[in-house]
């Protein structure tokens, strides 16, 4: 194995998941801040049910809350700045991907 080969392997960090790890899609998000200046971060997903009223259907429904993330302005200040960069990548790759589909 080479020596770049070993030192990639070494970086390699698998993370476990805790046992209350939680893996949803979300549509919505509240952001506070707590009294202790921390960030709070609640994700929402909509329960809608088909409801048929003299003979018409028509959907209602609510959010319910699915996860809720407590950090600290720091971590809250890098997650921002993840999210900023990531969708940069995804308007590039989709600009690119137009520009593709006009040639």
């Amino acid at each position: 194995m080479s020596e770049e080969s070993q030192i990639q392997k070494e970086q390699l960090i698998v993370i476990p998941q805790d046992e209350k790890f939680v893996e949803t899609h979300v549509t919505a998000a509240t952001i506070n801040v707590l009294n202790d200046d921390s960030i709070v971060i609640e994700f929402l997903k909509p329960k809608i049910s088909l409801v048929v009223k003299d003979g018409n259907a028509q959907y209602q429904g609510y959010f319910v809350s699915v996860a809720r993330l407590i950090m600290t302005p720091a971590t809250a200040k890098k997650l921002l700045n993840d999210l900023d960069r990531i969708l940069q990548l995804y308007k590039s790759k989709q600009e690119q991907g137009e520009e593709n589909e006009k040639i």
